[in-house]
């Protein structure tokens, strides 16, 4: 049996590397802190104090990430093309400058699949002479 051979991109094998890189950092983190869980009376004690203390970081991390604005972000829009979407993109980011990022992030993302979810229901409405096959076909 022969294997096909598919040649990756750099991107694809940057991705396998960094991945490669990001499991072997974790294994040396899992091991030392395994290493400190030894004198622990059960597993359970163990699976608190790791629990606890992921509890305890993600707590302070959560404090400062609600502290973060979108004008504290640097959203580089320099590689993208001059257009009204830009524009639009540049304003929007400049008027909401003072709200808190994370939550204004999620509302974006929400916005953007309402308008997904209206665009899809009022084209259901229209009729199939409005669908171009060859759209369908050629995509």
């Amino acid at each position: 049996m022969t294997v096909k051979r598919t040649n990756k991109t750099k991107e694809e094998i940057k991705r396998e590397m960094d991945n490669i890189e990001r499991v072997k950092a974790q294994k040396i983190i899992v091991t030392k802190v395994f290493d400190k869980l030894g004198n622990q009376k059960s597993v359970y004690d163990a699976q608190t104090v790791v629990t606890a203390l992921a509890g305890y970081i993600n707590a302070e991390i959560n404090a400062k990430i609600e502290k973060i604005n979108i004008s504290d972000i640097n959203i580089d829009l320099s590689k993208e093309e001059e257009s009204e979407i830009l524009t639009a993109m540049k304003e929007i980011k400049e008027m909401l400058g003072d709200e808190p990022a994370e939550v204004t992030g999620a509302l974006l993302e929400k916005l953007g699949q309402a308008f997904s979810h209206f665009g899809a229901s009022e084209f259901l409405k229209g009729p199939v002479t409005a669908i171009d096959i060859n759209k369908i076909i050629n995509n």
